[in-house]
């Protein structure tokens, strides 16, 4: 006989089951009372979990944000610095289809709640603190390798042919580029200090 569920695996299980039901029909397409039966639970059990639809959504969100970022750093974590750029941008090659199931969920949620604040920052900066605080990256780096991702997502979904970057070449280039130049304004901030601070000559008598 099967043990039941905690409260916090049934959760989880609530909110994995809305994620694929979402990504398959869009958000606006299903009413409370839709993901109640798909997920087999009454509606007032649904309630019991969340307040509305737009609170399991952003719960389902922040959910499915943390497993890609815990399967990222997982992805990573063998590599020594040199080479976390090239494994990190291997890996988001390879789940390019789970990305953009969520981001276009996302937009979808947008959509419908316009005024409501958009869930989708929250998980960019998600993404961003990740790369920041658990891969090394400097915060300026980290925002441009989220822009480069979300770029290629947005490509991919309008157009069906497009063969997309090679990621594992393409990050650590960016993250080189960049780097190099952050140095080259820290020279130039050095040099403009070294200037203000050196006496002025005065012309010869």
């Amino acid at each position: 006989m099967a043990r039941p569920l905690d409260a916090t695996a049934r959760r989880g299980e609530l909110l994995d089951g809305a994620f694929a039901l979402f990504a398959a029909r869009g958000y606006h397409a299903l009413s409370t009372r839709d993901l109640a039966r798909e997920l087999g639970v009454t509606t007032g059990a649904l309630y019991h979990w969340f307040a509305g639809k737009p609170e399991l959504f952003v719960a389902m969100l922040e959910r499915q944000v943390a497993r890609q970022v815990a399967e990222a750093l997982a992805a990573v974590a063998p590599h020594g610095p040199e080479a976390r750029m090239a494994a990190l941008g291997a890996h988001l090659r390879a789940n390019m289809d789970d990305l953009q199931r969520t981001l276009l969920v996302s937009l979808d949620y947008h959509r419908a709640h316009p005024d409501g604040g958009s869930p989708l920052a929250g998980a960019l900066a998600a993404y961003r603190d990740a790369l920041v605080l658990q891969i090394g990256l400097p915060a300026e780096n980290a925002g441009l390798v989220v822009s480069l991702v979300l770029g290629e997502l947005l490509q991919r979904a309008l157009d069906a042919t497009h063969a997309g970057a090679d990621l594992a070449t393409t990050l650590p280039a960016l993250a080189a580029l960049a780097s190099g130049r952050a140095s080259d304004r820290a020279s130039d901030y050095g040099s403009a200090n070294a200037a203000a601070d050196a006496p002025a000559t005065r012309p010869p008598q």
